[in-house]
């Protein structure tokens, strides 16, 4: 038992690690022209997997502090977090936090699920992954409109445009990239990591 609380606890220490350096460097928002990947979806991606619903929900509560820190930091680098945090701080707070956290749980249990169906190759951990990033932008979105979505500032954004098609216009191409970069990169490096762990316990 202690033998395996010092294995969670030893991956989870390293995945937050590599959480704080994609935060404090650019690894951590990609931007290509108008796209921005968010690569810190990975290691709550791969810690959903190799290390359980625990595991998958401190990783996105971690994600989602970073996030909100960024709403506090310099507003020309989060205009739009920073705009939300001067609406409503604990709004702000529950928008960072809330999709990060389910989106750790719901992909190890996706993992779990898939795993038993499938317990050999990489389709576990590809639809683990994907799970995760979908449920990311889908309740990100989704508590931007229910929690902003009265604010002037949203209206703005929308500009008349139906509640549907803001959504669409909203997740866009960006979104799509996103969930598909980081679902492969997550995937693989998950199904990696898993195989390197079984070879070390032997």
């Amino acid at each position: 038992m202690n033998k395996n609380r010092t294995r969670f606890l030893t991956r989870l220490a390293m995945l937050v690690a590599v959480m704080i350096v994609l935060d404090v460097t650019p690894l951590g928002y990609i931007k290509v022209g108008t796209i921005e990947i968010t690569t810190m979806l990975i290691p709550v991606m791969i810690g959903a997997a190799i290390l359980g619903p625990t595991g998958g929900a401190i990783l996105g509560a971690f994600f989602g502090l970073t996030s909100f820190m960024q709403c506090l930091g310099i507003p020309s680098l989060s205009l739009f977090g920073s705009t939300l945090l001067s609406i409503n701080a604990f709004y702000t707070f529950v928008l960072c936090m809330v999709p990060r956290i389910i989106m750790g749980v719901l992909s190890a249990y996706v993992f779990r699920w898939v795993s038993k169906i499938q317990p050999k190759g990489v389709i576990p951990y590809i639809l683990s992954s994907l799970t995760a990033a979908l449920t990311n932008t889908v309740l990100f979105t989704s508590l931007v409109i229910i929690l902003f979505g009265s604010t002037d500032y949203i209206s703005g954004f929308r500009g008349g445009m139906s509640l549907l098609a803001f959504v669409a216009a909203f997740v866009g191409i960006n979104g799509l990239i996103e969930a598909v970069f980081c679902t492969l990169i997550g995937g693989g490096m998950a199904k990696v990591l898993v195989k390197i762990g079984e070879r070390t316990k032997h």
